[in-house]
């Protein structure tokens, strides 16, 4: 019969046509869900057992078995009809749950671009898989690369089952991942490319944060998931873009805000993951606890530097370290030993971020003060998460609105007429209630006699203005153009700004950064009474070809949903406009045919149908 040998015994499948008989299409595979392992071969179950693996598996020779570390040689048996035996051989030391065997009728496709990945599928899918992994060798080289190190594990093999097939959309397992096919694309699709490269780069990023280094105690899951959508994060910059990577960040820093609310989502509590079994990864609260790792990295990131935070992973997946687990405490000396953060603030970061819950809500507004030139500021500080009264439970025991804060301190930017000034002037501790003053440097004076040369009215929010016939959208009675509240996402938080209208075009027209632009229409679109200034800014900015595609989708929507009859169906003859200049043909009266010479114009028109 079929066996297969780990380094504890043997296991027998027993006949192969009988074991075969409940495998679909002579596909078998395991899977990498939470204390499977156990149900089909011998072994310890559990996260914190690690030893390496020898593997031998048998199969008919029209069969491919794929499993873990590295194929050593595969040998032909006497027997009629012949037999072919797999020997794998994974020296490094994982839990059994990341043992995997995946066998059946498998067509491979080495990497064209010289790294030490194979693809599989079956046949009916070649063609698509050729497609979708001709940009796999930029992930891969982009990891190695940041990391210093080569792939840990040999040879990476993907595996792609129909979806009928697999128990879930990604099974991972050391050095092999199992996916659905239903993320693979011909070149003939291109709206899922982004999103199937994203998570085939994710999970090649989990190989290196979560197999090949582990979770030293369950407690520490999350910073293992966090490092592992870090590099993720750094592949989509580096190769899907700068503003997709930030326009994605900022969204699901949202998404974090919004439902970080209750100890389910704090990411290192003994209280939110003792005795779950990682059950405390599924779900929506699963999802939510891997942003919202991201976004606590990545503010760690910031205080401490790019270059000692990418120091500090180099350590950790470097093959002289003495241990490959990874826990809190040992990341906490790194970023004090490495990245130079004094142990006051880690002291107060890591309880906050990780052993809490909730996130900061900043309520601002401003006021200008004419006769001294500055900016009053004033700030309400909250937390997304309320405290329990009747819950004794320190994972909600500091969560008070403003009762705790957060470490360190927020800046603000200020576009001023004659330059940007940042002020990191927000302390995000103590009194939730502040006012703090912004000293503006530009000179009013001489911005009034410009402005009044070119006859803009005094008051910047005027009903009347048409937005787009303005050159310097202020006001009179300030030299600001507009501001903004933690620029550079330094923070997770939850931001809620005032300021005049006026000032949220120019932020819309004139700053070059995504979030800026997405921030701006957010707060455009929800104007209880709309001025045609506010939809010219939202239409010219949706056929700005220059702008970043999903704000310009955003703007369309914005567009959408601001029609009304008091202003005469101003947005909606906009984006009939837009749709037809685009992609009607006047000489057949029909709507072009797609053209994907411009991916994001496409795009764009895409949400019009």
């Amino acid at each position: 019969g079929e066996e297969h040998k780990t380094g504890s015994g043997r296991l027998y499948f027993g006949e192969g046509r009988n074991w075969r008989s409940f495998c679909q299409h002579n596909v078998l595979h395991s899977n990498s869900q939470i204390r499977r392992a156990h149900c089909w071969f011998p072994c310890i179950d559990s996260a914190t057992q690690r030893c390496p693996f020898d593997l031998e598996f048998t199969v008919s020779t029209d069969l491919v078995a794929v499993s873990n570390g590295d194929l050593l040689y595969q040998v032909l048996s006497k027997e009629d009809p012949p037999r072919k035996t797999y020997v794998y051989k994974l020296s490094t030391p994982v839990s059994a749950q990341w043992i995997s065997l995946v066998v059946g009728p498998f067509e491979v496709l080495p990497d064209k671009n010289g790294i030490s990945v194979s693809h599989m599928c079956l046949s009916s899918t070649l063609s698509k898989l050729d497609n979708t992994i001709s940009f796999f060798h930029d992930a891969y080289s982009c990891y190695e690369d940041y990391l210093a190190a080569s792939f840990p594990f040999g040879l990476y093999k993907q595996i792609f089952l129909p979806s009928e097939m697999v128990v879930s959309p990604t099974s991972f397992g050391a050095s092999t991942c199992i996916f659905s096919a239903d993320i693979l694309n011909d070149e003939k699709v291109i709206d899922q490319i982004i999103g199937t490269r994203i998570k085939l780069a994710y999970a090649l990023a989990r190989q290196w944060f979560g197999i090949y280094t582990s979770a030293e105690e369950p407690n520490d899951d999350w910073l293992l998931d966090g490092l592992a959508g870090f590099l993720t994060d750094l592949f989509i910059k580096r190769y899907l873009g700068n503003n997709e990577a930030r326009y994605r960040r900022f969204k699901a820093n949202c998404t974090v805000c919004q439902f970080d609310v209750s100890g389910a989502t704090a990411l290192g509590s003994p209280d939110a993951s003792t005795d779950l079994y990682g059950t405390q990864t599924l779900g929506s609260y699963g999802k939510i606890r891997s942003l919202k790792a991201v976004a606590v990295l990545q503010t760690l990131e910031k205080q401490m530097g790019p270059d000692s935070f990418r120091k500090i992973l180099q350590m950790i997946v470097a093959s002289t370290r003495a241990s490959r687990t990874l826990s809190t405490k040992e990341f906490r000396h790194l970023a004090n030993k490495i990245g130079n953060l004094e142990r006051p603030f880690l002291k107060e970061f890591f309880p906050r971020w990780i052993e809490s819950c909730g996130c900061p809500i900043m309520r601002l507004g401003i006021s200008y003060n004419k006769r001294r030139n500055l900016v009053e500021l004033a700030v309400s500080r909250g937390c997304t998460a309320k405290a329990d009264p009747g819950s004794d439970s320190h994972v909600n025991g500091d969560i008070q609105e403003g009762a705790t804060g957060w470490p360190g301190m927020m800046s603000v930017r200020v576009h001023e007429t004659d330059g940007v000034y940042d002020h990191p002037i927000l302390p995000m501790a103590g009194e939730a209630l502040q006012v703090v003053e912004l000293q503006c440097h530009s000179k009013l004076a001489a911005k009034r006699f410009q402005k009044t040369k070119k006859g803009s009215k005094p008051d910047g929010s005027d009903d009347n203005v048409d937005a787009s016939t303005q050159e310097n959208r202020t006001s009179m009675d300030s030299p600001l153009l507009w501001i903004r509240v933690d620029p550079e996402m330094e923070y997770l938080a939850e931001i809620h700004f005032h300021q005049p209208i006026q000032m949220w075009i120019n932020q819309l027209e004139k700053d070059k950064d995504v979030i800026s632009q997405s921030q701006a229409i957010a707060v455009l679109e929800k104007l209880p009474q709309l001025s045609f200034a506010v939809i010219n800014a939202l239409n010219n900015f949706l056929n700005d070809t220059k702008a970043f595609w999903r704000v310009r989708v955003e703007a369309a929507y914005a567009l959408a949903v601001t029609a009304s009859e008091e202003t005469d169906l101003a947005g909606l003859l906009h984006l009939v406009k837009f749709y037809k200049s685009r992609r009607f043909d006047t000489d057949i009266g029909l709507p072009r045919p797609n053209d994907f010479h411009d991916i994001p114009e496409y795009f764009v028109l895409e949400v019009m149908h």
